[in-house]
C-alpha cells in the first residue's frame, strides 16, 4: 500500500514522449503500489549532468546494444564506467566480467556472462520496463534488406530490382 515507502522524484527528459511515460509511471504506481511519485523534466544536457553526478532518486534511461555480445549491456555497469550513472556496484560482477574477459570457450564464457547477468538482476540496480522495437515498411522490389540485430543496414547491401 506504499506506507512509509518516501515520495519519489523522477528524473527524465523534456520530451514529450519521456513526460508521457514518467506520467503513466506515476498513475501505476500509485494505483498498484500507493506509492508517490513527483516527476522533474530536464532538457538533455542539465538531465545528463544530474545523471552523471547521481544526484537523483529514479531516472529513466535507455541503451541500445552496439555490438553482438552480452558485453554491451553488462560491461556498461562496472563501478566506474561512464555509463554507470547508478551508485551500484559489486565485486563478484566484476570478477565475473573479467573471468568472462579471460576464457576463450564461448559456451564457458556464455555461462559466467549469464552468472554476472543473474547477479545484476537479483540485485537490481535498474528496472526493465520496455524493449525498443521497430517495424518497417519494405516495397517487394528493395532486396537484401534482412532483419538484423543491431538496426543496422547499410545501403551497400541492398539493391531496388524491377518485377
Amino acid at each position: 500500500n506504499g506506507e512509509g515507502f518516501p515520495k519519489i522524484n523522477f528524473l527524465t527528459t523534456d520530451r514529450e514522449s519521456s513526460k508521457r511515460l514518467a506520467e503513466a509511471l506515476q498513475a501505476m504506481w500509485k494505483k498498484y503500489l500507493g506509492i508517490e511519485i513527483s516527476i522533474q523534466q530536464m532538457e538533455w544536457t542539465s538531465y545528463l549532468n544530474t545523471m552523471m553526478s547521481k544526484e537523483y532518486d529514479l531516472a529513466a534511461g535507455g541503451w541500445i546494444g552496439d555490438y553482438m555480445d552480452p558485453l554491451t549491456f553488462l560491461d556498461m555497469w562496472i563501478k566506474d564506467g561512464g555509463n554507470n550513472r547508478t551508485n551500484w556496484s559489486s565485486e563478484e560482477f566484476e570478477e565475473l566480467l573479467g573471468e568472462a574477459e579471460r576464457t576463450a570457450g564461448q559456451k564457458e564464457r556464455y555461462g559466467i556472462l549469464e552468472k554476472a547477468e543473474k547477479l545484476f538482476l537479483d540485485e537490481r540496480p535498474i528496472l526493465p520496463i520496455y524493449w525498443y522495437t521497430r517495424n518497417y515498411l519494405i516495397h517487394n522490389h528493395v532486396k537484401g534488406w534482412d532483419p538484423l540485430i543491431l538496426d543496422n543496414h547499410p545501403y551497400k547491401f541492398l539493391d531496388l530490382v524491377a518485377d
